[in-house]
């Protein structure tokens, strides 16, 4: 993956007028300009010159939408048609070009370029300063390009965050895609082989079991394109609010009694995109698996729990969490194990620094009237004050609340 410090595509980070706070120190060499000993024509030259440079940086932040490697040539030719004029006062001039070099151009040009006017601003500084002023000019120099390079440095290793952030989503949502292949569509398609394989060679010696397994196969078509259908509503929406209202009527969609939260609670950013994938993977699991007949969720600032009145798991499994044994979890049924639905979903969890665990209901410290089912508990930040935050409890909501889009499916 190539990194270099230009803009992302329709991303414009400055205004155009965001650089014209800096031209007014160009007055400086435009007004030393008529004070030097030289011709006319010079003087106009440098002045035209000077003129020409604060106009063409005023306009480097709009240009950076439509990047190119020489747009610091202007500024040095056009700097250069300015010094004989402006004289010593042509250094404030040396900034505006180095920082096009530093912020615009790839590293190794800014460093060869700016090391090359560096050389030629200290030069034009021995030969019109006197040494006390003159060395102070040479560390102000050196001081501004040491802060630019560290602005640079830094903004370089955001981006490289930003990349990084980017590629574990992309990886995240191909694991999603991956499960839904796996869990639906591989299930599905095998089912669908078997038994056209099973039809055609029952044609011609019996017909009945050859069309009833065509039946067969029809049906395992419309369930497969009704859980990617699902699957892909499910996917659609990535904030906590939206997944809530989605999933709600997924699940009564399917038949099921929704009690969802009436209001949500503020989430920080990370713990609501998280907290967004782990209702989407919890209730595509209740919906898939369950044969539950309400779907329950609690949300609190740091806690998320999805309870449901389902088959459950096995009691003396003690769930999916840490303090079970190995030999406890090889009792755990398929849905607390949840393919690779759950267990992804706990190691996200555990990856952003929280805690996931999958339990009965009679063994969750949950205040639910129903004896079997199973509860999905989502902690962050354990030992926060925010742990014990009360979670927040909605009515109910039925098959016939939910939307039109999916009573046809």
């Amino acid at each position: 993956m190539r990194l270099s410090y230009r803009l992302r595509s329709g991303r414009r980070v400055k205004s155009a007028w965001s650089n014209v706070v800096f031209v007014p120190t160009l007055l400086w060499p435009l007004a030393q300009t008529w004070t030097t000993p030289l011709s006319v024509r010079w003087q106009a030259t440098a002045s035209i010159a000077i003129i020409a440079f604060a106009a063409f940086f005023s306009s480097v932040s709009v240009l950076l939408n439509h990047r190119r490697p020489w747009m610091s040539v202007p500024l040095l030719i056009l700097a250069g048609l300015a010094t004989p004029g402006a004289g010593f006062s042509a250094i404030v001039m040396h900034p505006f070009v180095t920082a096009t070099w530093i912020f615009v151009d790839s590293l190794a040009v800014a460093c060869v370029g700016t090391a090359a006017v560096t050389v030629a601003m200290i030069a034009i500084i021995v030969m019109w300063v006197p040494d006390a002023m003159g060395q102070g000019l040479v560390w102000i120099i050196l001081f501004s390009l040491a802060g630019m390079f560290f602005i640079r440095f830094m903004r370089d290793a955001q981006h490289r965050a930003h990349d990084l952030a980017a590629a574990r989503a992309l990886a995240e949502q191909r694991e999603d895609m991956a499960r839904v292949v796996h869990d639906s569509l591989g299930q599905a398609l095998t089912a669908v082989t078997v038994r056209a394989q099973l039809a055609q060679r029952l044609i011609g010696s019996q017909d009945d079991a050859a069309r009833s397994e065509i039946d067969a196969v029809l049906d395992v078509a419309r369930e497969a394109l009704h859980e990617v259908r699902t699957t892909a509503e499910l996917l659609e929406t990535p904030d906590f609010a939206g997944q809530l209202a989605r999933t709600r009527e997924i699940i009564c969609a399917a038949g099921m009694t929704a009690c969802w939260p009436d209001h949500v609670p503020s989430l920080p950013p990370e713990t609501d995109r998280l907290f967004a994938a782990c209702l989407r993977e919890a209730v595509t699991n209740v919906v898939r698996h369950s044969g539950a007949h309400t779907c329950t969720v609690e949300v609190a600032p740091q806690r998320l729990r999805i309870i449901d009145d389902g088959v459950g798991i096995d009691n003396t499994a003690g769930g999916i969490h840490d303090a079970v044994s190995s030999d406890q979890k090889n009792t755990v049924s398929p849905l607390a194990r949840g393919g690779k639905g759950l267990r992804s979903l706990k190691e996200r969890v555990e990856a952003a620094g929280g805690h996931c665990t999958v339990l009965p209901v009679t063994a969750a410290s949950s205040a639910h009237s129903t004896e079997h089912g199973t509860v999905v508990d989502i902690v962050m930040s354990a030992g926060s004050d925010n742990d014990n935050a009360p979670l927040t409890r909605g009515r109910q909501h039925h098959k016939h609340e939910a939307r039109g889009r999916h009573n046809d499916k």
